[in-house]
This record gives C-alpha cells, sequence and structure tokens, in this order.
C-alpha cells in the first residue's frame, strides 16, 4: 500500500543484496578499492570481514561485476570442512573430476588445471564465502593452496570473506598472528550516523 501512495516502483529498504541499491560511502569505497587494487596487486590472500548488513555482499557483487573475460572466478557459498573437500570443490568449479580422494593427486591436478589457464591468459580467483564456517582444516589448506607460485608470482588468487572471527580462526592458525606474509584484511564497518541520511535518500531516489 505504501509504495503506491508514495509512487515507489519497489522496496527501497528490501533485505536481499540488489548492488543498484549500493550507497558508496568513502568507506565502501575504501572497501572495494581494497578488493579491486588487492585482487591486481601480486597478494595471495584477501581477508574481507564485516558485520551482519555491513554491505559486504552488495560490494562483492559490484566487484564480481567489474572482472574481466581474462578472470576464472570461483565462488564457494558453502564452506567446506576438511582439505579434501574444498579441493574437489574447486575441481567441480574448474569442470574437472573430483573422484579422486587422495590429496596429493588432487592438489597436483589443481596446479595443472590452474597452469592450463595462466597459459591460456586466464586469472584463477577463489573467493569463498561465510568462510568464519570453515572448518579448521579447510581453512589450512586454503592458506596452502594460496602459497602455490610459479615464476615467483602467486597462481591462485583468494578471498575470503565473513564475520570478524574470521580473522581470529586465522591468527590461531599462523599461531597467533592475525595476518600472514602476502596477506591483506579490510574490516567493513557499519555506516557512521553522518551517512545514515544519505543512505535513506538514496535508496529512496533510487526506488522512484
Amino acid at each position: 500500500m505504501y509504495r503506491k501512495f508514495y509512487g515507489l516502483r519497489g522496496k527501497p529498504f528490501s533485505l536481499t543484496s540488489d548492488s543498484e541499491y549500493l550507497y558508496l560511502s568513502q568507506h565502501h569505497k575504501d572497501a572495494l578499492a581494497f578488493l579491486t587494487t588487492g585482487y591486481k596487486k601480486n597478494l595471495k590472500l584477501l581477508v574481507f570481514t564485516g558485520e551482519i548488513g555491513s554491505g559486504k555482499t552488495l560490494l562483492l557483487k559490484t566487484f564480481v561485476k567489474s572482472l574481466g573475460p581474462e578472470v576464472k572466478l570461483i565462488q564457494l557459498f558453502y564452506p567446506p570442512d576438511g582439505r579434501i573437500q574444498l579441493l574437489q570443490m574447486i575441481l567441480v568449479n574448474l569442470d574437472i573430476s573430483s573422484e579422486e580422494d587422495d590429496i596429493d593427486i588432487l592438489r597436483e591436478n589443481l596446479k595443472e588445471q590452474i597452469l592450463k589457464l595462466r597459459n591460456n591468459d586466464k586469472n584463477v580467483l577463489l573467493m569463498i564465502d561465510e568462510a568464519q564456517n570453515m572448518g579448521e582444516k579447510a581453512l589450512e589448506e586454503t592458506i596452502l593452496l594460496s602459497r602455490i607460485e610459479y615464476n615467483d608470482k602467486y597462481l591462485l588468487k583468494i578471498i575470503l570473506v565473513g564475520f570478524p572471527k574470521l580473522l581470529e580462526k586465522i591468527s590461531f592458525l599462523s599461531e597467533g598472528n592475525s595476518e600472514i606474509p602476502g596477506m591483506e584484511n579490510f574490516h567493513l564497518k557499519n555506516l557512521p550516523e553522518v551517512d545514515v541520511q544519505k543512505y535513506i535518500n538514496y535508496r529512496l531516489a533510487t526506488t522512484g
């Protein structure tokens, strides 16, 4: 009823993640720049955290849209528990059989496929959402995969997305260090008060 009364063509404050409704505060612009420039730099691991409702999903959708055809994107939305499961999930997304359960063979198959893609001018980007729910072994394996090198460059770029708890898990695995070499992290904060009115106005304007 209120949509018709106010002449709105949609729901301005829907919980669905529609990139059309992304309001870019300066902090959110910084977050998007972190994803974009971090991917282009010779980094192996980006960690992107934020609380529920901070805008992580919308920013990630915007980032993914900006990727060119030279990027082979692998998105995992259901975090795996173990090493073998993680490798099998990645290989399936690369259209490679994952029936093998020998971890060394799985690793070798993955490396070979990534090298083939690189030789065809394709960069492989692995993005894992809800990464704070990954099993300890799967997270360890992810960190190991981020270290695969060829000609002094990392073969696999990885973005881990999740709640702040994710950094605690990484810290535990790296013996108290919340960061590891070749890793950068960005925590997306909630909107400051000065941006709340601008956010509301932007949503209303976008909806008509």
